[in-house]
């Protein structure tokens, strides 16, 4: 596979007898990338052995954010677009870099995860969470900076009913190596940033006579 051109699709890494399925590929100008899903510390060893490489084995990051979701007004009309301000703030020591984007090609950024509920009740997931990949980019968080997003919940719930919805938010999060040189394919720890919050639907007033 020649640098800098597109990894065919779909692919997969065979040693030993054992297939191990890809999960994802980028590439640049320059370079090209495949990763592959490998199960266990034994088989990680006999991958590596084979291409006479060393294991490198993922810490957490120790990372500390400070994690919100806040609905843009206190409460919504019926039929009005219901939106959220989601935001992460730096809270610790050393700065942090994480992947922007890369999970939406559809109707909507499925980078966001959530799980609502109404009246104790599970509320249905009306939108589409299949995803094409996408554009994606580095943002970097040095002590004390903040990353903000405006998020429009429409595309995840009907919210045709008056009262309040309980609504766990999650953001997928890849952490890259925060040096300039470090590659722009692989994460040092993938997690979620999570917040509850809440929505309100006013009761509709209908028409006066």
């Amino acid at each position: 596979m020649p640098p800098g051109s597109a990894p065919e699709w779909p692919v997969a890494l065979y040693v030993g007898g054992t297939a191990d399925p890809a999960y994802g590929r980028g590439w640049s100008q320059t370079t090209a990338a495949i990763r592959f899903y490998i199960n266990g510390v034994t088989r990680a060893e006999q991958v590596a052995d084979f291409f006479k490489i060393q294991t490198v084995i993922r810490r957490h990051p120790q990372h500390r954010l400070e994690v919100s979701f806040k609905p843009i007004q206190d409460e919504f009309e019926p039929g009005q677009r219901i939106a959220v301000i989601f935001r992460i703030r730096n809270v610790g020591q050393n700065s942090i870099a994480f992947r922007q984007g890369g999970r939406e090609g559809g109707s909507r950024d499925n980078q966001y995860e959530f799980l609502c509920r109404y009246n104790s009740k599970q509320v249905e997931d009306v939108g589409k969470s299949g995803h094409l990949g996408g554009l994606s980019g580095i943002r970097k968080l040095r002590p004390g900076e903040s990353f903000e997003e405006e998020v429009d919940l429409s595309k995840w719930f009907a919210f045709d009913k008056p009262g309040t919805y309980n609504l766990l938010g999650s953001y997928y999060m890849d952490f890259m190596d925060t040096t300039e040189d470090a590659s722009a394919f692989w994460p040092i720890w993938t997690d979620y940033a999570t917040a509850d919050f809440s929505v309100r639907i006013l009761r509709s007033q209908g028409k006066r006579h």
